[in-house]
């Protein structure tokens, strides 16, 4: 390995680039097992404490609010407007896929698991001002910034 590969496996390990993760599903129906399907592309030589997944259900509301008011106390109106969203995390879970492995910079992984979501979470909707959906979170734990897929929603 010459000095500028040992430069960017460093910079990929502090940045998190050193695996690129995607992460798909088989067929998705709530209450029933969904199989999650997560590969990876070494981009460096990389070892790995754990392959994991977090789950976490999501409510959202965004409402689109306007007020009229006279702001300069000449008799005139003048709109305002705001988007206003809220938040709340309704389940959250963790569950790890694999454990400790080294990963070869090149080479490509592929791991498989099953998640249950518990009976008694709602399910996911999708209203005029409000959604509720569960969304997937794939990452190698590894030194520096783990590579990961970002939040993904499960496509119900």
């Amino acid at each position: 390995m010459g000095f500028f590969d040992k430069i960017k496996s460093a910079v990929n390990v502090v940045t998190g680039g050193a695996a690129e993760l995607n992460v798909s599903f088989g067929e998705v129906k709530f209450g029933e097992p969904i199989t999650v399907y997560v590969r990876a592309l070494a981009k460096s030589d990389l070892k790995i404490d754990k392959v994991y997944l977090k789950l976490r259900g999501v409510e959202e509301v965004i409402v689109d609010d306007h007020d009229y008011q006279d702001k300069d106390g000449d008799g005139d109106r003048e709109e305002t407007h705001e988007t206003i969203e809220k938040r709340h995390e309704t389940y959250e879970m963790e569950q790890v896929i694999s454990g400790v492995q080294e990963l070869e910079n090149g080479q490509e992984y592929e791991w498989t698991t099953e998640i249950q979501l518990p009976e008694h979470l709602q399910a996911p909707y999708r209203g005029r001002y409000c959604t509720h959906n569960y969304k997937i979170f794939v990452g190698l734990d590894a030194f520096g910034n783990d590579p990961d897929t970002a939040w993904v929603n499960i496509p119900f």
